[in-house]
């Protein structure tokens, strides 16, 4: 259930993996206001950029690195989480 923090535009929560694969796949991005680079939080506690390859039609992510908890947290303004867990619980209970 990654989080998607683009450099515009609201934080959005996607309900799988799969869902962001497909969403990827769509030259406009599914209609989402996603840009290649926008940044991409797993609840492994790593991170991610939307990327594409030259020459490729279909966007995909780069290889995950660790994120930094406290500043993700500001970035998606939950600042009471106390672990990737409870942070990723909090956003998903907002989105319902």
């Amino acid at each position: 259930m990654p989080l998607v923090i683009p450099k515009s535009g609201a934080v959005q929560y996607v309900r799988s993996e799969e869902v962001l694969g497909e969403i990827l796949g769509h030259s406009n991005f599914d209609g989402e206001d996603w840009a290649i680079g926008d940044r991409l939080i797993f609840e492994d506690g790593t991170e991610s950029r939307i990327k594409q390859e030259p020459g490729e039609q279909f966007h995909v992510w780069d290889v995950p690195t660790p994120a930094d908890f406290d500043e993700v947290k500001l970035a998606v303004g939950v600042a009471d989480a106390s672990d990737w867990s409870a942070l990723f619980k909090k956003i998903s209970l907002s989105e319902d």
